[in-house]
């Protein structure tokens, strides 16, 4: 089971865990978006580093998904 942390992981691992857990989710980038009340391209850019991690408020949302799956 991947786990997002709360600010204290490295931004390489963080990043690796928004991926991994969308994987672990069955979910596509399009259907994590729409839980998570952003674009597709928020969570491609959050997936590639290309823009910082998800804020606190979303990596809650991110492990209140996982533990409803």
């Amino acid at each position: 089971m991947i786990r997002i942390d709360d600010g204290g992981a490295d931004e390489e691992a963080l990043l690796m865990d928004v991926g991994g857990l969308r994987r672990e989710l069955g979910f596509t980038q399009a259907e994590l978006a729409k839980k998570l009340g952003v674009t597709p391209l928020t969570v491609s850019l959050w997936e590639t580093g290309k823009v910082r991690r998800p804020c606190s408020g979303y990596r809650h949302r991110l492990r209140k998904l996982q533990r409803e799956v």
